[in-house]
This record gives structure tokens, C-alpha cells and sequence, in this order.
């Protein structure tokens, strides 16, 4: 658990009194965990306290740090276009990226400016296509009804990968109906 106050430190947009996830906490997430020297990158948070954040932090040899464009996010889904930064859409472009270069799957953005963002391509990680139906299972607000991606859906996607012998994971990567496909890492 990382307190927000230590996320503020890296991007003061991401704190426990404004904004607990989205672009400004994966900029805060990822400079948090590159300035360890056991990371490169990491995403989150899986879940919030009122004052702490739970992140997971990638060694470099479990990540791939990309820059790329919103242009190019664009040609992998054509609704990730800098206007939606963050999100289902942008989540299924950066994982549809990495797979097409050769990498299992990916998040983001870690950074973004202009045209310009930063992804992680995620080499190893274990791709399952699971349903709303089940993650609800790990947690009842994640639903294909409610909410699709966010607090609860992290949440319900860290329980899945853990209960299926993994360390963690992160999506949706991609989402429709009651499908959702997510990925898991660790062992």
C-alpha cells in the first residue's frame, strides 16, 4: 500500500481528495514505481483505502515501456483518439498494440501529452476471457450493468487472478455483453 500523499509527491493530481484513478494517479503510479530500483513501471490502483492506494510495481524484465500516439491508438480502435485518455476504448487499443508487435498484452497510458503517450507491454501475462457474470463473483458492483471498468472492476479482476494462482492483474482489455477479457500476472 502506497499512501496518496507519496502519489501527490509525483503528480499532485492523484490524491486521497481528488482523483484516486485515472490519467493524473497512472502518470503519479508510474513515476512512483520508475523511481524505485526494483521497477520500470506499474499500474493501479487495485483498491483505495481513505488514505493509501494499493499499486502494483513491474520489475523491468516483466515489462516493456513503449511511446506511441493517440494516432496509432487510434488505427488499433478507433474510439481511443486523445479524447478518450483513459478507458475501456484505450484499453482494448493499447492491448490490441502490444499484441500486434508481439507482446501478449499492455496499460496505460502512463503518460500522456498532446498525441503523445507512453504504454507498458506486458510480455508474460496470462490472457483470460472470463464474463461480468464472474468477476461479479469477486465483487458485486463489478457488473456488465453498472460499471464496466473502474474501482470495483479492478478490484474484482485482482480477486479473479488471485484466486486462479496468479499475484494480480489489470483490464478490462477488451468488453462486450457480459464478456470481459483481463490479463493476469505473477506466477
Amino acid at each position: 500500500e502506497v499512501p496518496f500523499v507519496a502519489l501527490s509527491v509525483q503528480h499532485d493530481g492523484c490524491s486521497s481528495s481528488g482523483q484516486r484513478r485515472g490519467p493524473e494517479c497512472n502518470a503519479a503510479i508510474n513515476r512512483y514505481c520508475a523511481a524505485r530500483s526494483c521497477s520500470a513501471t506499474g499500474f493501479g490502483p487495485i483498491s483505495t483505502g481513505d488514505f493509501e492506494a494499493t499499486v502494483v510495481c513491474l520489475a523491468p524484465e516483466v515489462v516493456n515501456v513503449q511511446s506511441t500516439t493517440y494516432t496509432t491508438m487510434r488505427q488499433r480502435h478507433p474510439n481511443c483518439d486523445g479524447n478518450e485518455r483513459i478507458g475501456p476504448n484505450c484499453n482494448a487499443a493499447i492491448s490490441r498494440h502490444c499484441n500486434e508487435i508481439g507482446l501478449t498484452t499492455g496499460f496505460g497510458p502512463l503518460e500522456h501529452s498532446g498525441d503523445g503517450l507512453q504504454i507498458a507491454c506486458v510480455p508474460s501475462a496470462r490472457v483470460i476471457e472470463t464474463s461480468y457474470t464472474a468477476l461479479s463473483q469477486h465483487n458485486p458492483a463489478c457488473t456488465r450493468n453498472t460499471e464496466r471498468i473502474g474501482a470495483n472492476c479492478d478490484d474484482a479482476i485482482h480477486r479473479m487472478c488471485v484466486a486462479s494462482g496468479h499475484t494480480t492483474g489489470f483490464g478490462p482489455l477488451e468488453n462486450i455483453n457480459d464478456v470481459a477479457v483481463i490479463a493476469c500476472v505473477g506466477p
